[in-house]
């Protein structure tokens, strides 16, 4: 038994934050239901244009757009949900170039660039959470309700979701690329020369662990004496009965 008394002041904040049980029971009287929002738009447009008989030159560009309303959606509404906003935006522009110098011998020049930006982010609620001023809890490098795992002990109870964010990225890629290339048609052969270069960057912008992770387990509460010790029944100790002690097993 943890007495009320030397209950950890932030873990009973935090407690307050849970669902009350939707159902009857001591065991799995939670109803855990969430929905998934997303929005796709792609826009493209492509330009020909004959300068000459000999010469072309064409212009492409696509926009896709996508929206994720509910990344990780889990039921748990804000702070202690892990559903992120998602999306992409992705505009890719491409211009070729195309002169025949000879009847038999083609010219073909392209560039292009395609870019991607990813966030994967908190909802409001959870990613600007005060934890200094609402819970008390101090330490994290950033605002954000921390991520705390190992809140169950099985079939003994506790909150069987891990509380708090999984994610906090935001993904950017860039890709410049470039052609050219030389047809030629001699007789009853064809000879192609050519290149090409590209460049393939990609940047994650991680601040996932900046408010806190903390896990919680069964040494915090068990008994010393019993450690190595076979035990019928599993292990003495209780992950939840730590969390109210506020006795995290590993944090980050």
């Amino acid at each position: 038994i943890i007495p009320a008394s030397r209950f950890d002041p932030v873990a009973v904040k935090i407690q307050q934050f849970f669902p009350m049980p939707s159902q009857a029971g001591l065991q799995n009287n939670w109803q855990q239901s969430g929905s998934t929002v997303r929005k796709n738009q792609v826009v493209s447009i492509k330009l020909d244009h004959s300068i000459s008989d000999r010469t072309k030159v064409s212009f492409y560009f696509q926009h896709y757009g996508a929206k994720f309303g509910n990344n990780g959606a889990d039921g748990l509404a804000p702070p202690i949900t892990a559903k992120r906003l998602g999306g992409s935006q992705s505009p890719t522009v491409r211009l070729n170039y195309d002169i025949s110098l000879r009847p038999t011998m083609m010219l073909h020049l392209g560039a292009g660039v395609v870019r991607e930006y990813i966030p994967d982010e908190p909802v409001p609620g959870v990613v600007d959470f005060d934890q200094v001023g609402l819970l008390g809890l101090r330490g994290a490098l950033s605002p954000g309700f921390p991520r705390i795992t190992g809140l169950n002990a099985g079939n003994f109870g506790g909150m069987s979701l891990g509380i708090g964010p999984t994610n906090g990225n935001r993904y950017y890629s860039v890709k410049p690329t470039g052609v050219a290339s030389l047809t030629w048609v001699k007789d009853s052969h064809t000879y192609k020369f050519g290149g090409d270069w590209k460049i393939d960057a990609f940047i994650n912008q991680n601040y996932v662990n900046t408010w806190g992770l903390y896990n919680f387990g069964t040494g915090q509460t068990g008994d010393l004496a019993t450690q190595g010790v076979a035990l019928t029944g599993g292990n003495v100790g209780h992950n939840y009965a730590s969390f109210l002690l506020g006795a995290a097993n590993t944090a980050a």
